[in-house]
């Protein structure tokens, strides 16, 4: 009987420490996943501000090849 309390005793005492490791554990993935997500949602923000820049100079590019255009019209015009 005192054998058998005994492991009894040591049986709950691992478990307690199981117990304790993995909610340590969860609590600190949890804290890692909440970093992430706010790491993912910054790196979302500057992936739409470079989407949004990237349009923007295409928009330019756009505008400044069709004055081009204009310009070589006007200078052939002006040639004839």
């Amino acid at each position: 009987p005192l054998t058998t309390a005994f492991l009894q005793q040591a049986l709950d005492n691992q478990s307690q420490k199981l117990i304790s490791i993995w909610q340590t554990s969860v609590a600190e993935i949890k804290q890692d996943l909440h970093k992430l997500g706010s790491r993912m949602a910054h790196v979302e923000t500057k992936m739409k501000k470079l989407v949004d820049a990237n349009k923007s100079s295409a928009e330019q590019i756009r505008s400044l090849t069709t004055q081009l255009s204009q310009c070589e019209t006007k200078i052939m015009d002006l040639e004839d």
